[in-house]
């Protein structure tokens, strides 16, 4: 599907109900429950500048693509909870793979987002339009400059701490009902906007993140992928069978496969199978027989590896 860039929010809105089967109440989309389950909601913090949130899980794997477009403005997007997921995002220049952290971008940008059904998908934006820019201009901001605009731009930073706990307070914020939410929305989201051009202003003269140009690469590492996760019994392969089965030498696969997933091989294999355990277990299952269907004989070492994942063992999950 292509769609106009996000900006306006409310033409995004209507594509994005458009393309989930649903309807719009307001500024808020409640996925379709045929589709999964979760909501996108739009807020006006300020005149020309909007935060989207969105936090789905699908039946179904998606790819949503967002067209290049002449509309001005600016997009930071934050990859909060994004397990199984990733954006590709092309400038005039080059391809750009992101896995997590912050994205920085202009329309003029074509944006793809892959999202894997079964998996949640957490993700902030702010739109920056013209206008607040030219407001808050400053000369000595990367990000608040009024040339900005006016040229396909992309940049890119991973999280602080700092900034991932921010951005999750707003979600918390969202599900409280205390009755100064406006106010808390509007405070932490004036901070976490702060912060981030901070950061991104140091980036002023520093080359852009490493990334995978070749799509030929990029359709490899999805196949690869797809052969980690689909069968977590046999344990994972090892890095020379890998390279052997695809034919890209084991240098370049370990390479190119941290820079695409921002993990290594079997770090990324390790994440995927405790989620898929976690998942289980919410749903009801046995914690034995989580544990073998993802490969452990020994229950000891998957509680282990479990509470390593996640900080609590497979038996607190069952009581949460």
């Amino acid at each position: 599907m292509d769609y106009i860039a996000l900006i306006p929010t409310e033409e995004w809105l209507k594509s994005i109900a458009r393309f989930f089967d649903s309807s719009i109440d307001g500024n808020k989309i409640c996925i379709n429950p045929a589709r999964g389950k979760g909501y996108f909601e739009a807020f006006r913090l300020e005149k020309g500048l909007d935060m989207v949130m969105t936090d789905i899980t699908l039946n179904k794997d998606v790819y949503v693509h967002r067209q290049k477009s002449e509309n001005k403005g600016i997009i930071i997007k934050y990859l909060i909870h994004t397990p199984s997921s990733f954006s590709v995002v092309k400038d005039e220049e080059e391809k750009h793979v992101i896995t997590d952290g912050i994205y920085v971008s202009t329309s003029h940008s074509f944006d793809t987002n892959y999202i894997k059904a079964g998996y949640r998908f957490q993700v902030l934006s702010f739109h920056l339009s013209p206008d607040w820019i030219e407001q808050n201009h400053s000369d000595d901001s990367l990000i608040l400059n009024k040339t900005t605009t006016v040229h396909p731009f992309f940049i890119f930073e991973k999280m602080t701490a700092t900034i991932l706990q921010l951005a999750k307070n707003l979600f918390t914020t969202y599900e409280s009902n205390s009755p100064y939410k406006r106010l808390l929305f509007g405070a932490i989201s004036t901070e976490l906007l702060a912060k981030t051009l901070s950061i991104f202003d140091y980036r002023k003269n520093t080359p852009l993140k490493e990334v995978i140009k070749n799509q030929q690469d990029i359709n490899l590492l999805l196949e690869i992928r797809e052969k980690l996760t689909k069968n977590f019994v046999e344990g994972c392969p090892t890095i020379q069978s890998i390279s052997e089965e695809f034919g890209i030498s084991p240098t370049k696969l370990k390479s190119n496969f941290k820079v695409f997933y921002g993990k290594s091989i079997f770090q990324y294999f390790q994440q995927e199978r405790m989620e898929l355990a976690k998942r289980m277990i919410e749903s009801g299952n046995s914690i034995a027989d989580v544990g073998y269907t993802i490969g452990y004989n020994n229950l000891s070492k998957f509680s282990s590896a479990y509470r390593k994942q996640f900080g609590f063992n497979p038996k607190e999950t069952q009581l949460t």
